[in-house]
């Protein structure tokens, strides 16, 4: 089953969002004249990456079904994962998302899938707000790269991928509010190398701060073909052998941590996705396209069938088997 592990959505209730501003629990909401969704939260300010954000689950199927998409994985726009609300609303947000995609994957079995959007700030509420959603039929949960500047490797979000870990539900890695944004304002950088770095970072918290020794059956995936961490391997790897903060919470070599990780194929290159498949293995990589933002793969079985060398058996484990046996089906 060609399946998409990596998409975007919005609540239900955003749908009727016009061009007069309205309160979204905690975030204000307004349609802007060229069809956009404009929001803010205190004093951040964003636009939402793409127009159709009143499309319902009918209509993107039809777009499904044009790229040859039959399952596809849900998760909140990482626009909307505000994490200096109130507590309080963003877990009255939460629950409506998660119970908003949970109704659609009930709808459509085995064409959605859903990821939970948790309340990050509150560790505890995220926590029960995980079970509840894995009570409810949703596959796991989709993070933001990090947490008010606050790391993977940070004991207050420990217990988030702990459950997770004891559920057997994926962990999706998204960046959210890059941190170097301000250094790199124009030309869309912010996305084009801060998105990337944000992942790789993410990535690096976990490895080096030990949390996959403690939590070795952890599913992760991470988007955007796990940003600069399979070109980066030689160099984790050399300064685990010569820093000593580098050795602090492992013993093995980082490689052998950073091939636990699954990663998406978007990375907008066959040649770079050619690269990520030698690095860490066919059996690692789960076809994602980003839908529907402007920075999405538009033709994601294409970029994949345009890897070089790549085998039939390689192929079908990125289009589908892969994340069929992340969902405890393969």
């Amino acid at each position: 089953m060609v399946t998409d592990i990596h998409s975007h959505s919005v609540p239900h209730a955003i749908a009727e969002v016009g061009e007069v501003e309205v309160g979204w629990h905690g975030i204000r909401l307004q349609a802007d004249p060229s069809g956009g969704l404009r929001f803010h939260v205190g004093d951040h300010k964003g636009r939402l990456p793409w127009n159709n954000f009143r499309q319902t689950p009918e209509k993107r199927l039809e777009v499904l079904d044009g790229l040859g998409i039959e399952r596809q994985f849900l998760s909140m726009s990482p626009a909307l994962w505000q994490f200096r609300a109130d507590p309080a609303d963003a877990l009255a947000g939460a629950r409506e998302y998660n119970d908003g995609i949970a109704g659609i994957c009930r709808r459509w079995p085995g064409r959605f899938s859903g990821l939970a959007w948790l309340p990050l700030q509150d560790a505890g509420a995220s926590v029960d707000e995980f079970e509840r959603t894995i009570s409810e039929g949703l596959s796991g949960v989709a993070v933001a790269t990090h947490v008010n500047g606050e790391n993977w490797d940070s004991p207050r979000l420990f217990p988030i991928l702990q459950a997770a870990e004891k559920a057997g539900a994926i962990v999706f890695i998204h960046p959210a509010q890059v941190r170097v944004r301000d250094l790199i304002p124009r030309f869309h950088m912010r996305n084009v190398f801060g998105n990337p770095w944000e992942v790789t970072v993410a990535a690096g918290s976990l490895v080096f701060g030990g949390v996959l020794d403690r939590l070795p059956d952890l599913k992760v995936v991470l988007a955007h073909g796990g940003g600069y961490v399979s070109f980066a391997m030689g160099r984790m790897d050399h300064a685990h052998g010569v820093r000593p903060e580098a050795q602090e919470f492992i013993t093995r070599a980082p490689s052998d941590y950073v091939k636990h990780f699954y990663y998406d194929t978007i990375t907008h290159s066959a040649d770079a996705l050619a690269f990520l498949i030698d690095q860490v293995g066919a059996q690692q990589v789960v076809m994602g396209t980003d839908y529907p933002a402007d920075m999405a793969t538009t033709d994601p079985v294409a970029a994949v069938d345009a890897v070089p060398g790549l085998g039939a058996e390689e192929r079908e484990m990125i289009l589908g088997r892969n994340a069929a046996r992340l969902l405890g089906n393969g």
